[in-house]
């Protein structure tokens, strides 16, 4: 049997093709009624089965078309229908002269039995053509349909509304522009739009992209939905929009809309405010930065705790005159810088506090001058000129380098093709309304560090973000985007601010402001650190599981009037202090070893020594170490690196003491 098949959707085409071929039909398949009429006029079927609501001609008029022609009316017709349900709506397909009237979904066994049925009883009678039934006819028909119309309309409308309501209400930005050729003019965009763009979609509807978003950020768009239309594959890209504290960093999606002949019709484009996704992940980069910078700054303060002790041991012994005392004496200061440089591993990892105290701003330039020579290379031309009349300022003499070389750096990358650059430094009043005060805590007297190039300057988009953590311009793998991050967090910290000038050709200048430090502060500058009160024998427990650090530690000590007893772990700690001679006055150990660390043992020891006394050393920070329960705030501690004169004189403080400390 031969069945001819109608309805709009392929899917449900689809389906009745398996459906009734498993049934034995042979099945023809039309789209609407137009299409199944002109397949009825030149092919013969036993039985038609139409759906009713369709496109061009529905399911009543095909019925009525095919009861009205002579070579056509025996053809028995089934609605299958899920839109006409109503009784009213079979009595007006009956009486059109079809055999059936199904409602979807039927099982195929009932589809196919009434198809069988129908082409069984053969045709039922043909509608009239003429005269009150005809007219009633019609008027039953068009009530049904006004009546299916307007119940779709209403579904329509809500459809939209709630559509609506979700293109409004959503997080993400979304524009959708008409294609025209080569040409795009913004059809829709919904309130998120409008508020990130800040202005209404009345004032921007037809408007090109770059009418609607600017120039640049118009050009970006275009050449993005081109390269998707090109490709067939959605286009992704950043962009930022606002400057400074109100600067949101969206992740665009530009996706084309293609037509059923292939041609894109529409593009739409979908920016989601990735801001805080950012800032997160940028936490999360600082975090693991910081940890590995912990790491490495303890075990560099072990050697540099070394280098410290020897260096000054060699001097101790070394004539005035000697002729290696200069040598020496650069190995201490190399040492010092690589203490200091230790401490801003711990500082950017917020892992330890700075050590404030007051600076004089021209001799970290000036003691700078020779390396930043070397650093930035033969053809950047440095010159330096420092102010002598400046006063001093409170800061962390390491941070305060960094910032100077972290500035010069950045200057000389702006420059590859060489050039000048200019430190300065200078005194500066700030009265209240002075420009500078847009990012200065308050009008006073400040110390101005000023770093002037004479590179390629940066555009405005890129001078709005250039103190973001991880924002670089710089390729992959030259460039972090930390160095003037960490600059504005060190002077931030400092209590001063960072002001940048800067014109694409004409280099870029930046202004760093620290607070003058209160008269008389300078004085006390570098106070020497007073000599420890003689040693007179006590017995010390050394734990240091570093060898060649154990063995510097104990010879200072020894050479300070101490009996040490050295150990390298705490095992070998607690057999020292079992067979010790006499008793133990102090433990010195090292709180992070392998095995038991030094606060399991400094517990153990004091539990079987009453008034014993702990003086705890690490690589880490104190400020860490207290934060993970190993270290108390009334422990005595003693942060690496350190000199042999800061050793002697902490255990003499921890002896000294009028209670045990551990």
């Amino acid at each position: 049997m031969k069945v001819l098949s109608v309805d709009d959707r392929p899917e449900s085409r689809y389906l009745l093709e398996l459906q009734l071929g498993a049934q034995g039909f042979q099945v023809v398949s039309a789209s609407n009624g137009a299409e199944a009429l002109a397949l009825l006029e030149r092919e013969a079927f036993d039985a038609v089965l139409t759906d009713i609501l369709m496109p061009q001609m529905d399911g009543f008029q095909l019925c009525r078309e095919v009861k009205r022609r002579p070579a056509l009316r025996d053809v028995p017709v089934v609605f299958y229908t899920a839109t006409y349900t109503d009784p009213k709506d079979e009595q007006v397909g009956l009486s059109l002269g079809a055999s059936r009237f199904l409602l979807k979904p039927s099982e195929p066994e009932v589809v196919a039995r009434a198809l069988r049925e129908a082409v069984a009883e053969g045709p039922r009678a043909a509608p009239p053509t003429a005269g009150p039934e005809e007219a009633e006819h019609l008027e039953a028909y068009n009530e049904r349909l006004v009546k299916k119309l307007d119940e779709k309309v209403g579904q329509l409308e809500r459809t939209t509304r709630a559509l609506r309501e979700v293109f409004d209400h959503t997080s993400d930005v979304i524009l959708v522009f008409g294609v025209q050729g080569d040409e795009l003019a913004l059809e829709a965009m919904n309130r998120r739009a409008e508020e990130a763009l800040e202005r209404p979609a009345a004032g921007a509807l037809g408007a090109t992209p770059e009418a609607a978003l600017g120039a640049e950020r118009g050009a970006r768009l275009r050449a993005h939905a081109r390269a998707s239309a090109a490709s067939g594959a959605p286009a992704r890209y950043e962009e930022v929009l606002g400057a400074g504290p109100r600067a949101r960093t969206f992740e665009v999606l530009v996706s084309p809309v293609r037509v059923a002949d292939g041609r894109v019709e529409r593009v739409s484009v979908f920016a989601r405010d990735v801001t805080a996704r950012l800032a997160v992940e940028a936490a999360q980069k600082l975090e693991c930065v910081g940890r590995l910078a912990t790491g490495v700054a303890h075990d560099f303060n072990n050697l540099l705790t070394a280098v410290l002790g020897h260096s000054e041991l060699t001097l101790a012994r070394l004539a005035p005159g000697d002729p290696l005392r200069g040598g020496v004496e650069q190995i201490r200061r190399a040492a010092d810088r690589a203490a200091a440089l230790t401490r801003q591993l711990l500082l950017f990892a917020r892992r330890d506090p700075p050590a404030r105290r007051p600076l004089d701003l021209n001799a970290v330039v000036v003691d700078l001058e020779p390396m930043l020579g070397r650093l930035l290379g033969a053809d950047v031309r440095l010159e330096v000129a420092v102010d002598r009349a400046v006063g001093w300022i409170e800061a962390d003499a390491g941070q305060v380098e960094q910032v100077v070389v972290n500035l010069c750096v950045n200057a000389r990358d702006a420059m590859p093709e060489g050039g000048r650059l200019r430190l300065a430094t200078a005194e500066v009043t700030l009265a209240d309304g002075a420009p500078e005060l847009r990012g200065a805590p308050s009008a006073g007297r400040y110390v101005a560090l000023e770093v002037e190039d004479a590179g390629c300057g940066m555009p405005p988009e890129v001078l709005a973000r250039v103190f973001e953590p991880f924002f670089t311009t710089k390729e992959r793998g030259r460039g972090t985007g930390l160095g003037l991050a960490t600059v504005w967090g060190i002077v931030e910290g400092a209590g001063g601010c960072v002001t940048v000038t800067s014109e694409v050709g004409r280099g870029t200048t930046f202004r760093v402001l620290f607070p003058r430090a209160a008269p008389g502060a300078a004085g006390d500058a570098h106070p020497g650190p007073p000599a420890p009160r003689p040693a007179a024998g006590e017995a010390v427990l050394l734990v240091e599981d570093d060898p060649a650090l154990r063995a510097l530690l104990e010879e200072v000590l020894a050479e300070g009037g101490y009996a040490v007893l050295p150990a390298g772990d705490g095992a070998e700690a607690l057999a020292a202090a079992a067979r010790a001679p006499a008793p133990i006055a102090l433990l010195l150990t090292d709180l992070v070893m392998p095995g038991m660390s030094g606060a399991e043992l400094a517990a153990r020891l004091t539990r079987d020594h009453p008034g014993l006394r702990v003086l705890f050393a690490s690589g880490y920070g104190r400020d860490l170490l207290e934060a993970e329960g190993a270290l108390r705030p009334e422990h005595w501690f003693l942060q690496k690196p350190f000199t042999p004169l800061e050793l002697l004189r902490q255990v003499r403080e921890a002896l000294d003491a009028p209670a045990a400390a551990g």
